[in-house]
């Protein structure tokens, strides 16, 4: 969901549409991945649309500051400047009748009408219906909603008064909490003097991207650690539901932010699946892999593979946070790895994304032209 921002809007305006678009998701059996928000700008939104597509996000919402009045209005503008295009705009329904559907790529963008903020049923709904259930949508089927109309219950629920009321998304019973530990400490010593974590990589700095796949993943919650140009780094991260942890000894090495990581994570973490910020390739579609072949009852540690050849992220069970914290170098938990081969669950990826890593400016220009 990308929020859009005008000078004088209400905190509570924001909330009340993160809530209601959480509930109309949960209630189709999805849920709501990512919440980016931006300036009402042309640019701005262009650069929230490649933030969320690099996270693996299937279904994009953009709730702008104000709402869509033709197909070259704000938000649709910076959808065909990154790649997509508008399929239909407007349908026959109100409340809903300014929703804008688009693409970019495969992925469907939904460009929200003013009803979105509001619990009652309309448009929309029926839109995320059809997307949800698999079925076929454009302008004929968009167009087809017009027969029967819209009639508003009494049994439905009033609107709190501008979304003062805030749900608060929990784990589905049984599943198991997976922490994110994102590290992006390093100093990028071989990257010839500049910060390889604020390249972009298609737009979006490479540190976005890893926070962002972290966060669009099923992870219950991502801590981040910070080190060289710290403060930099948590200026680009604001707003961001993240856990920022400040590793001062991060230029002796990995091992002393994957310590500091472990040491912050949450109590109720039964697993950590670690991410490095220097793999832009990585999305939530292959953390969510990761994280799926965690079982807390009999519990390994998950390696990706390709080809037969490991990569990352890797998830370790809560029952070597202690081992993690005693590991040393700059290899993070290879040893730990090493020694217990027999713990390995190895998951085949379809990519080599978990291979992907930038050391140098040659590998980074490399990654930019495929």
């Amino acid at each position: 969901l990308i929020l859009g921002e005008l000078p004088g809007m209400k905190e509570n305006v924001f909330r009340g549409t993160v809530t209601a678009t959480r509930n109309r998701l949960e209630g189709l059996g999805s849920r709501l991945a990512l919440v980016l928000r931006c300036r009402h700008e042309k640019s701005e939104y262009e650069a929230k649309l490649r933030e969320a597509r690099a996270a693996g996000c299937d279904l994009l919402l953009v709730a702008g500051a104000t709402v869509t009045k033709d197909r070259l209005d704000t938000v649709p503008a910076a959808v065909t400047a990154v790649g997509g295009a508008v399929d239909h705009f407007g349908m026959p329904v109100e409340p809903g009748n300014m929703l804008l559907l688009a693409h970019i790529d495969a992925v469907p963008v939904l460009v929200l009408p003013g009803c979105a903020r509001s619990r009652r049923s309309n448009g929309l709904d029926w839109v995320l219906q059809r997307l949800h259930a698999g079925l076929p949508l454009g302008r004929a089927e968009i167009m087809r909603m017009g027969v029967g109309g819209l009639i508003r219950s009494p049994l439905e629920p009033e609107d709190e008064e501008e979304g003062d009321v805030e749900s608060v998304p929990s784990l589905p019973a049984g599943t198991p909490n997976v922490a994110a530990l994102v590290l992006a400490a390093g100093q990028s010593a071989r990257m010839g003097g500049a910060n390889k974590l604020f390249a972009e990589v298609g737009g979006v700095p490479m540190l976005l991207r890893a926070v962002n796949a972290a966060l669009a993943s099923k992870a219950a919650s991502v801590t981040v650690v910070l080190g060289h140009e710290a403060e930099r780094a948590e200026a680009l991260l604001a707003g961001r539901k993240v856990n920022v942890v400040r590793n001062p000894d991060f230029a002796q090495g990995m091992s002393t932010s994957l310590r500091a990581g472990i040491a912050a994570l949450p109590k109720e973490a039964e697993a950590a699946v670690v991410l490095l910020a220097d793999m832009p390739r990585i999305s939530a579609v292959q953390v969510d892999r990761v994280i799926d072949a965690f079982e807390a009852k009999r519990p390994a540690i998950v390696v990706p593979q390709r080809d037969g050849q490991r990569g990352n992220p890797i998830l370790w069970p809560r029952e070597f946070f202690v081992p993690m914290q005693a590991v040393s170098g700059d290899q993070g938990a290879r040893s730990l790895l090493q020694e217990h081969a027999q713990r390995i669950r190895a998951v085949d990826m379809d990519d080599d994304a978990i291979h992907a890593d930038v050391d140098t400016p040659d590998t980074l220009r490399a990654l930019e032209g495929k």
